[in-house]
């Protein structure tokens, strides 16, 4: 459901932020559906 997709984007991005580039690129697939 939607609001568990905004917690693992927002889990992505944080990871993201810390130089998780396997969550970055998991974040891009996602914003790309």
């Amino acid at each position: 459901d939607q609001g568990d997709t905004d917690t693992a984007r927002t889990r992505w991005t944080q990871a993201a932020d810390a130089g998780n580039t396997d969550a970055a690129a998991a974040l891009a697939r996602l914003e790309e559906q």
